[in-house]
Protein backbone atom coordinates (compact mmCIF):
# COMPACT_ATOMS: atom_id res chain seq x y z
CA UNK A 1 0.00 0.00 0.00
CA UNK A 2 1.51 3.31 -1.01
CA UNK A 3 0.95 6.81 0.30
CA UNK A 4 1.62 10.24 -1.16
CA UNK A 5 2.79 13.03 1.11
CA UNK A 6 1.35 16.42 0.21
CA UNK A 7 2.44 19.79 1.56
CA UNK A 8 0.35 22.91 0.96
CA UNK A 9 2.69 25.87 1.08
CA UNK A 10 2.46 29.61 0.60
CA UNK A 11 5.88 29.09 -0.91
CA UNK A 12 7.12 28.05 -4.32
CA UNK A 13 9.83 25.48 -3.64
CA UNK A 14 11.82 23.61 -1.06
CA UNK A 15 15.02 25.45 -0.19
CA UNK A 16 18.29 23.89 -1.28
CA UNK A 17 21.20 24.25 1.17
CA UNK A 18 23.35 26.00 -1.44
CA UNK A 19 22.10 28.15 -4.29
CA UNK A 20 23.28 26.85 -7.65
CA UNK A 21 23.96 29.32 -10.40
CA UNK A 22 22.32 28.87 -13.79
CA UNK A 23 25.69 28.20 -15.37
CA UNK A 24 26.15 25.18 -13.05
CA UNK A 25 22.85 23.49 -13.85
CA UNK A 26 22.53 20.75 -16.42
CA UNK A 27 19.68 18.60 -17.78
CA UNK A 28 21.81 15.67 -16.58
CA UNK A 29 21.54 16.69 -12.90
CA UNK A 30 18.23 14.85 -12.27
CA UNK A 31 19.73 11.71 -13.81
CA UNK A 32 22.75 11.93 -11.52
CA UNK A 33 20.56 12.63 -8.47
CA UNK A 34 18.26 9.68 -9.17
CA UNK A 35 21.12 7.24 -9.71
CA UNK A 36 22.95 8.50 -6.61
CA UNK A 37 19.79 7.97 -4.54
CA UNK A 38 19.38 4.41 -5.78
CA UNK A 39 22.99 3.56 -4.91
CA UNK A 40 22.69 5.24 -1.50
CA UNK A 41 19.55 3.26 -0.67
CA UNK A 42 21.51 0.00 -0.94
CA UNK A 43 23.64 0.90 2.08
CA UNK A 44 21.33 1.55 5.05
CA UNK A 45 22.89 2.65 8.33
CA UNK A 46 22.03 -0.32 10.53
CA UNK A 47 23.35 -1.76 13.77
CA UNK A 48 22.73 -5.09 15.50
CA UNK A 49 24.23 -7.66 17.86
CA UNK A 50 25.93 -11.02 17.61
CA UNK A 51 23.55 -13.67 19.00
CA UNK A 52 25.60 -16.80 18.26
CA UNK A 53 29.29 -17.30 17.48
CA UNK A 54 30.73 -20.49 16.03
CA UNK A 55 34.21 -21.29 14.77
CA UNK A 56 33.42 -20.48 11.14
CA UNK A 57 30.06 -18.71 11.31
CA UNK A 58 28.34 -16.00 13.36
CA UNK A 59 24.67 -15.05 13.62
CA UNK A 60 23.43 -11.47 14.02
CA UNK A 61 20.15 -9.69 14.81
CA UNK A 62 19.86 -8.02 11.40
CA UNK A 63 17.80 -9.51 8.59
CA UNK A 64 15.87 -8.67 5.46
CA UNK A 65 13.47 -6.44 7.35
CA UNK A 66 16.40 -4.20 8.27
CA UNK A 67 17.57 -3.79 4.67
CA UNK A 68 20.63 -6.07 4.79
CA UNK A 69 21.36 -8.62 2.05
CA UNK A 70 23.75 -11.42 1.23
CA UNK A 71 27.24 -10.19 0.35
CA UNK A 72 27.21 -7.16 2.67
CA UNK A 73 30.25 -6.65 4.89
CA UNK A 74 29.61 -5.35 8.41
CA UNK A 75 32.12 -4.27 11.04
CA UNK A 76 32.18 -6.22 14.32
CA UNK A 77 32.85 -4.02 17.38
CA UNK A 78 33.21 -4.77 21.09
CA UNK A 79 32.04 -2.40 23.80
CA UNK A 80 34.84 -1.49 26.17
CA UNK A 81 35.44 0.96 28.98
CA UNK A 82 32.54 3.20 29.99
CA UNK A 83 33.00 6.94 29.41
CA UNK A 84 31.42 9.26 31.99
CA UNK A 85 31.11 13.01 32.17
CA UNK A 86 33.82 14.29 34.54
CA UNK A 87 31.45 16.66 36.35
CA UNK A 88 28.01 15.01 36.31
CA UNK A 89 29.07 11.37 36.20
CA UNK A 90 26.55 10.78 33.41
CA UNK A 91 27.31 7.85 31.11
CA UNK A 92 28.09 9.34 27.68
CA UNK A 93 29.23 6.21 25.84
CA UNK A 94 31.78 3.42 25.66
CA UNK A 95 35.14 2.87 24.01
CA UNK A 96 34.71 0.54 21.02
CA UNK A 97 37.31 -1.95 19.80
CA UNK A 98 37.13 -3.28 16.25
CA UNK A 99 37.13 -7.08 16.29
CA UNK A 100 36.86 -7.71 12.54
CA UNK A 101 34.29 -7.99 9.78
CA UNK A 102 31.49 -10.37 8.85
CA UNK A 103 30.35 -10.99 5.27
CA UNK A 104 26.71 -12.04 5.20
CA UNK A 105 26.00 -15.30 3.37
CA UNK A 106 22.47 -16.22 4.44
CA UNK A 107 19.83 -13.59 5.18
CA UNK A 108 16.53 -14.51 6.85
CA UNK A 109 13.69 -12.19 7.75
CA UNK A 110 14.89 -11.27 11.27
CA UNK A 111 18.48 -12.53 11.40
CA UNK A 112 21.51 -13.28 9.20
CA UNK A 113 24.63 -15.39 9.31
CA UNK A 114 28.01 -15.13 7.69
CA UNK A 115 31.72 -15.73 7.92
CA UNK A 116 33.90 -13.51 10.08
CA UNK A 117 37.38 -12.26 9.26
CA UNK A 118 39.22 -11.24 12.43
CA UNK A 119 41.46 -8.24 12.82
CA UNK A 120 43.90 -10.16 15.05
CA UNK A 121 44.39 -13.94 15.40
CA UNK A 122 44.06 -13.92 19.20
CA UNK A 123 40.68 -12.12 19.16
CA UNK A 124 37.41 -14.01 18.63
CA UNK A 125 33.85 -12.81 18.00
CA UNK A 126 31.66 -13.04 21.11
CA UNK A 127 27.92 -13.06 21.74
CA UNK A 128 26.86 -9.48 22.44
CA UNK A 129 29.40 -7.84 20.13
CA UNK A 130 28.00 -5.01 17.99
CA UNK A 131 27.75 -5.30 14.19
CA UNK A 132 27.42 -2.13 12.18
CA UNK A 133 27.25 -1.17 8.51
CA UNK A 134 27.63 2.54 9.20
CA UNK A 135 31.25 2.36 10.43
CA UNK A 136 33.37 4.46 8.06
CA UNK A 137 32.81 5.36 4.44
CA UNK A 138 32.11 2.73 1.78
CA UNK A 139 34.77 2.61 -0.92
CA UNK A 140 33.05 2.47 -4.29
CA UNK A 141 34.85 2.34 -7.64
CA UNK A 142 33.09 4.27 -10.42
CA UNK A 143 34.01 2.81 -13.82
CA UNK A 144 33.99 4.87 -17.05
CA UNK A 145 30.57 4.95 -18.73
CA UNK A 146 30.60 3.23 -22.12
CA UNK A 147 28.70 4.96 -24.90
CA UNK A 148 27.12 3.11 -27.80
CA UNK A 149 26.71 4.77 -31.24
CA UNK A 150 23.83 7.23 -31.47
CA UNK A 151 23.73 8.08 -27.75
CA UNK A 152 25.31 11.53 -27.93
CA UNK A 153 28.31 12.86 -26.05
CA UNK A 154 27.10 12.96 -22.45
CA UNK A 155 29.02 9.91 -21.10
CA UNK A 156 32.02 11.87 -19.80
CA UNK A 157 29.86 14.56 -18.22
CA UNK A 158 27.70 11.93 -16.50
CA UNK A 159 30.83 10.17 -15.29
CA UNK A 160 32.35 13.34 -13.80
CA UNK A 161 29.12 14.57 -12.17
CA UNK A 162 28.31 11.15 -10.73
CA UNK A 163 31.74 10.92 -9.09
CA UNK A 164 31.20 14.31 -7.44
CA UNK A 165 27.64 13.43 -6.34
CA UNK A 166 28.61 10.10 -4.76
CA UNK A 167 31.44 11.69 -2.80
CA UNK A 168 29.14 14.53 -1.73
CA UNK A 169 26.77 12.11 0.04
CA UNK A 170 29.40 11.56 2.73
CA UNK A 171 28.55 7.84 2.61
CA UNK A 172 31.01 6.86 -0.12
CA UNK A 173 34.67 7.33 -0.87
CA UNK A 174 35.10 7.23 -4.66
CA UNK A 175 38.68 6.93 -5.98
CA UNK A 176 39.72 9.63 -8.49
CA UNK A 177 38.27 8.67 -11.91
CA UNK A 178 41.62 9.19 -13.62
CA UNK A 179 43.25 6.64 -11.28
CA UNK A 180 40.63 4.05 -12.22
CA UNK A 181 41.12 4.78 -15.92
CA UNK A 182 44.90 4.38 -15.63
CA UNK A 183 44.50 1.04 -13.86
CA UNK A 184 42.14 -0.20 -16.58
CA UNK A 185 44.56 0.86 -19.32
CA UNK A 186 47.32 -1.03 -17.52
CA UNK A 187 45.14 -4.13 -17.85
CA UNK A 188 44.54 -3.46 -21.54
CA UNK A 189 40.95 -2.26 -21.08
CA UNK A 190 39.88 0.88 -22.95
CA UNK A 191 36.84 2.97 -21.90
CA UNK A 192 35.01 1.89 -25.08
CA UNK A 193 35.54 -1.85 -24.50
CA UNK A 194 33.24 -3.99 -22.35
CA UNK A 195 34.73 -4.56 -18.91
CA UNK A 196 35.63 -8.17 -18.18
CA UNK A 197 34.22 -9.34 -14.85
CA UNK A 198 37.46 -11.22 -14.23
CA UNK A 199 39.20 -7.83 -13.91
CA UNK A 200 36.97 -6.66 -11.05
CA UNK A 201 38.73 -8.43 -8.13
CA UNK A 202 42.08 -6.88 -9.08
CA UNK A 203 40.48 -3.43 -9.27
CA UNK A 204 38.93 -4.01 -5.84
CA UNK A 205 42.29 -4.93 -4.32
CA UNK A 206 44.04 -1.98 -5.96
CA UNK A 207 41.60 0.56 -4.48
CA UNK A 208 40.66 -1.45 -1.34
CA UNK A 209 37.01 -1.30 -2.44
CA UNK A 210 34.19 -3.83 -2.10
CA UNK A 211 31.77 -2.35 -4.65
CA UNK A 212 31.84 -0.99 -8.18
CA UNK A 213 29.39 0.94 -10.36
CA UNK A 214 29.36 0.18 -14.09
CA UNK A 215 27.43 2.21 -16.69
CA UNK A 216 26.49 2.02 -20.35
CA UNK A 217 24.64 4.49 -22.56
CA UNK A 218 22.36 2.78 -25.06
CA UNK A 219 19.31 3.74 -27.12
CA UNK A 220 15.78 2.39 -27.12
CA UNK A 221 12.94 3.70 -29.26
CA UNK A 222 14.86 6.83 -30.13
CA UNK A 223 15.61 7.67 -26.48
CA UNK A 224 18.92 7.41 -24.65
CA UNK A 225 19.08 5.17 -21.58
CA UNK A 226 21.77 4.89 -18.93
CA UNK A 227 22.01 1.31 -17.71
CA UNK A 228 23.93 1.02 -14.44
CA UNK A 229 25.00 -1.99 -12.42
CA UNK A 230 26.10 -1.98 -8.80
CA UNK A 231 28.33 -5.04 -8.31
CA UNK A 232 30.55 -6.57 -5.66
CA UNK A 233 34.16 -6.53 -6.84
CA UNK A 234 35.25 -9.65 -4.98
CA UNK A 235 32.75 -12.22 -6.26
CA UNK A 236 31.41 -10.14 -9.21
CA UNK A 237 27.85 -10.42 -7.91
CA UNK A 238 25.22 -8.03 -9.25
CA UNK A 239 23.57 -6.11 -6.40
CA UNK A 240 21.24 -3.87 -8.36
CA UNK A 241 20.48 -2.74 -11.90
CA UNK A 242 18.98 0.69 -12.59
CA UNK A 243 17.93 2.16 -15.95
CA UNK A 244 17.12 5.86 -16.37
CA UNK A 245 16.23 7.96 -19.42
CA UNK A 246 18.90 10.54 -20.25
CA UNK A 247 17.99 13.87 -21.91
CA UNK A 248 20.04 14.56 -25.04
CA UNK A 249 22.01 17.74 -24.58
CA UNK A 250 21.21 20.53 -26.98
CA UNK A 251 17.83 19.13 -28.03
CA UNK A 252 15.70 21.00 -25.51
CA UNK A 253 14.73 17.83 -23.71
CA UNK A 254 13.04 18.38 -20.38
CA UNK A 255 15.17 17.18 -17.46
CA UNK A 256 12.55 14.69 -16.32
CA UNK A 257 13.72 11.26 -15.27
CA UNK A 258 11.98 7.92 -15.55
CA UNK A 259 13.57 4.95 -13.82
CA UNK A 260 13.17 1.25 -14.35
CA UNK A 261 14.65 -0.67 -11.46
CA UNK A 262 15.56 -4.32 -11.69
CA UNK A 263 16.66 -5.90 -8.43
CA UNK A 264 17.76 -9.36 -7.53
CA UNK A 265 14.83 -11.51 -6.25
CA UNK A 266 13.93 -10.26 -2.76
CA UNK A 267 13.99 -12.54 0.28
CA UNK A 268 10.74 -14.53 0.76
CA UNK A 269 7.85 -12.93 2.64
CA UNK A 270 9.53 -9.65 3.27
CA UNK A 271 6.83 -7.54 4.98
CA UNK A 272 8.42 -4.16 4.42
CA UNK A 273 10.66 -3.27 1.56
CA UNK A 274 13.41 -0.80 2.39
CA UNK A 275 12.13 2.67 1.49
CA UNK A 276 13.89 4.31 -1.40
CA UNK A 277 15.01 7.95 -1.25
CA UNK A 278 12.45 9.97 -3.17
CA UNK A 279 13.23 12.37 -6.03
CA UNK A 280 12.60 16.09 -6.00
CA UNK A 281 8.99 16.96 -5.05
CA UNK A 282 6.65 17.59 -7.99
CA UNK A 283 4.63 20.76 -8.38
CA UNK A 284 0.92 20.14 -8.88
CA UNK A 285 -0.55 23.64 -8.53
CA UNK A 286 0.23 26.76 -10.58
CA UNK A 287 2.06 29.71 -9.13
CA UNK A 288 -0.01 32.53 -7.76
CA UNK A 289 -0.27 35.61 -9.90
CA UNK A 290 0.56 37.62 -6.80
CA UNK A 291 4.31 37.59 -6.36
CA UNK A 292 4.86 37.70 -2.63
CA UNK A 293 7.24 36.29 -0.06
CA UNK A 294 6.14 34.81 3.21
CA UNK A 295 7.95 33.22 6.11
CA UNK A 296 7.03 29.54 6.47
CA UNK A 297 5.36 28.30 9.62
CA UNK A 298 6.95 25.10 10.92
CA UNK A 299 10.24 24.89 9.03
CA UNK A 300 10.19 21.49 7.38
CA UNK A 301 12.95 22.40 4.96
CA UNK A 302 15.67 25.02 5.30
CA UNK A 303 16.48 27.27 8.23
CA UNK A 304 13.74 28.81 10.30
CA UNK A 305 12.91 32.26 9.05
CA UNK A 306 14.09 31.61 5.50
CA UNK A 307 12.03 33.21 2.78
CA UNK A 308 10.69 31.29 -0.20
CA UNK A 309 8.91 32.92 -3.18
CA UNK A 310 5.50 32.07 -4.60
CA UNK A 311 2.65 29.71 -3.72
CA UNK A 312 1.69 26.16 -4.54
CA UNK A 313 1.02 22.60 -3.48
CA UNK A 314 3.83 20.08 -3.41
CA UNK A 315 3.62 16.31 -3.13
CA UNK A 316 6.02 13.42 -2.98
CA UNK A 317 5.85 10.37 -5.22
CA UNK A 318 4.16 7.35 -3.53
CA UNK A 319 5.89 5.75 -0.55
CA UNK A 320 5.58 1.97 -0.56
CA UNK A 321 4.66 1.57 3.11
CA UNK A 322 1.46 0.67 4.96
CA UNK A 323 1.52 3.80 7.13
CA UNK A 324 -0.25 3.50 10.48
CA UNK A 325 0.65 6.94 11.80
CA UNK A 326 2.61 10.09 11.00
CA UNK A 327 3.86 13.18 12.79
CA UNK A 328 6.41 15.96 12.25
CA UNK A 329 8.99 17.29 14.69
CA UNK A 330 12.66 18.04 15.35
CA UNK A 331 14.05 14.59 16.12
CA UNK A 332 17.78 15.37 16.44
CA UNK A 333 17.74 18.95 17.73
CA UNK A 334 19.13 20.60 14.61
CA UNK A 335 16.32 23.16 14.35
CA UNK A 336 14.66 21.44 11.36
CA UNK A 337 11.61 19.25 11.36
CA UNK A 338 11.69 15.60 10.37
CA UNK A 339 8.76 13.43 9.33
CA UNK A 340 8.16 10.23 11.29
CA UNK A 341 6.18 7.38 9.71
CA UNK A 342 5.00 4.29 11.57
CA UNK A 343 4.49 1.05 9.67
CA UNK A 344 3.06 -2.18 11.07
CA UNK A 345 6.35 -3.17 12.74
CA UNK A 346 8.86 -0.33 12.31
CA UNK A 347 9.34 3.39 12.91
CA UNK A 348 10.89 5.39 10.04
CA UNK A 349 12.33 8.91 10.24
CA UNK A 350 12.64 10.85 6.98
CA UNK A 351 14.38 14.11 6.19
CA UNK A 352 14.97 16.25 3.13
CA UNK A 353 18.61 15.98 2.02
CA UNK A 354 19.19 18.45 -0.79
CA UNK A 355 16.45 17.64 -3.29
CA UNK A 356 15.62 14.11 -2.12
CA UNK A 357 13.54 12.68 0.69
CA UNK A 358 15.87 10.34 2.62
CA UNK A 359 15.21 7.78 5.33
CA UNK A 360 17.66 8.76 8.10
CA UNK A 361 16.67 6.41 10.92
CA UNK A 362 14.70 3.21 11.33
CA UNK A 363 13.74 1.42 14.53
CA UNK A 364 12.56 -2.15 14.67
CA UNK A 365 13.18 -5.12 16.88
CA UNK A 366 12.10 -8.70 17.24
CA UNK A 367 8.38 -9.18 18.02
CA UNK A 368 7.66 -5.49 17.47
CA UNK A 369 4.05 -5.43 16.31
CA UNK A 370 0.75 -3.63 16.54
CA UNK A 371 2.04 -0.11 15.92
CA UNK A 372 -0.93 2.18 15.37
CA UNK A 373 0.31 5.75 15.79
CA UNK A 374 3.08 8.16 16.71
CA UNK A 375 3.14 11.59 18.35
CA UNK A 376 6.14 13.90 18.78
CA UNK A 377 6.78 16.35 21.61
CA UNK A 378 9.88 17.41 23.56
CA UNK A 379 8.58 16.48 27.00
CA UNK A 380 11.98 16.15 28.70
CA UNK A 381 13.14 19.54 27.39
CA UNK A 382 16.46 18.44 25.85
CA UNK A 383 15.74 19.99 22.44
CA UNK A 384 14.99 16.65 20.73
CA UNK A 385 11.39 15.56 20.29
CA UNK A 386 10.55 12.21 21.85
CA UNK A 387 8.55 9.80 19.68
CA UNK A 388 5.57 8.41 21.62
CA UNK A 389 4.62 5.27 19.70
CA UNK A 390 1.20 3.79 20.45
CA UNK A 391 1.17 0.02 20.08
CA UNK A 392 -1.66 -2.45 20.72
CA UNK A 393 -0.90 -6.17 20.60
CA UNK A 394 -3.17 -9.06 21.61
CA UNK A 395 -5.68 -6.69 23.17
CA UNK A 396 -3.14 -4.87 25.35
CA UNK A 397 -1.45 -1.48 25.02
CA UNK A 398 2.31 -1.93 24.78
CA UNK A 399 3.32 1.59 23.85
CA UNK A 400 6.89 2.89 24.05
CA UNK A 401 9.00 6.04 23.66
CA UNK A 402 11.93 6.56 21.27
CA UNK A 403 14.56 9.30 21.22
CA UNK A 404 17.48 10.03 18.89
CA UNK A 405 20.82 9.60 20.65
CA UNK A 406 24.26 9.65 19.03
CA UNK A 407 22.94 9.03 15.55
CA UNK A 408 20.45 6.23 16.31
CA UNK A 409 16.97 5.75 17.74
CA UNK A 410 16.87 4.34 21.27
CA UNK A 411 13.95 3.12 23.36
CA UNK A 412 13.82 5.16 26.57
CA UNK A 413 10.52 3.81 27.93
CA UNK A 414 8.47 0.73 27.15
CA UNK A 415 5.49 -1.42 28.14
CA UNK A 416 3.37 1.69 28.76
CA UNK A 417 -0.34 0.86 29.08
CA UNK A 418 -1.33 4.12 27.40
CA UNK A 419 -2.74 5.38 24.12
CA UNK A 420 -0.96 8.66 23.29
CA UNK A 421 -2.05 11.81 21.52
CA UNK A 422 -0.48 15.29 21.30
CA UNK A 423 -2.93 18.20 21.36
CA UNK A 424 -2.14 21.87 20.85
CA UNK A 425 -3.76 24.20 23.37
CA UNK A 426 -3.92 28.02 23.16
CA UNK A 427 -1.35 29.53 25.45
CA UNK A 428 0.24 26.15 26.24
CA UNK A 429 1.37 24.73 22.93
CA UNK A 430 1.88 21.00 22.53
CA UNK A 431 0.46 18.90 25.37
CA UNK A 432 0.77 15.11 25.59
CA UNK A 433 -2.38 13.31 26.74
CA UNK A 434 -3.29 9.64 26.98
CA UNK A 435 -6.00 7.14 27.78
CA UNK A 436 -5.25 4.26 30.12
CA UNK A 437 -5.72 0.67 29.01
CA UNK A 438 -6.23 -1.76 31.87
CA UNK A 439 -7.76 -5.21 32.19
CA UNK A 440 -10.56 -6.05 32.44
CA UNK A 441 -11.97 -2.54 32.04
CA UNK A 442 -10.26 -1.91 28.69
CA UNK A 443 -9.77 1.65 27.43
CA UNK A 444 -10.74 4.27 30.00
CA UNK A 445 -13.07 7.08 29.00
CA UNK A 446 -11.00 9.59 30.97
CA UNK A 447 -8.11 11.44 29.33
CA UNK A 448 -5.01 12.31 31.35
CA UNK A 449 -2.08 14.62 30.86
CA UNK A 450 1.23 12.79 30.62
CA UNK A 451 4.09 14.13 32.73
CA UNK A 452 7.76 13.22 33.08
CA UNK A 453 8.87 12.78 36.68
CA UNK A 454 12.23 11.43 37.84
CA UNK A 455 12.94 10.07 34.37
CA UNK A 456 9.59 8.25 34.12
CA UNK A 457 6.49 8.99 32.04
CA UNK A 458 3.38 9.04 34.24
CA UNK A 459 -0.21 10.18 33.96
CA UNK A 460 -0.98 13.34 35.90
CA UNK A 461 -4.25 15.13 36.41
CA UNK A 462 -7.34 14.25 34.45
CA UNK A 463 -7.62 16.52 31.43
CA UNK A 464 -10.67 18.78 31.49
CA UNK A 465 -10.29 19.97 27.88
Amino acid sequence: MGIVLVWVLSLAAFVLPVAVGAEERSPLDPVVARLTDHVLSEFPKVEGLVVKAEADRIYITLGARHGVRAGMKLTVLRKGEALRHPQTGELIGHVEEEVGQVQLQQVQEAYSSGQASLKAPHVAVQVGDTVRLSAGKIRLVLFPIRSEPGTGGSAQMLFDRLAVALNATGRFEVPPPESVLIKLLEQGVTPEAPLRKAALPEIGKRFRADYGLLGRLTSLGGRVILESQLVTLGDQREVRTVSVFVPQLGHGTEPAVTARVEKAPPPPERPERALQPLPQPVRVAPESTQQKKQVPGPAFIGERGAELPGEGIWKSPPIDLAVQGMDIGDVNGNGKNDIVLVGPNAVHVYRMEGTTFQERYRFTERQLEGLVGVDLVDLNGNGRAEMFVTAVARGEARSFVLEENRGRLQKIAEELRLLFRVVHLPGEGAVLVAQKVERPEGVSRAIYRVMRRAGRYETGQKWQG
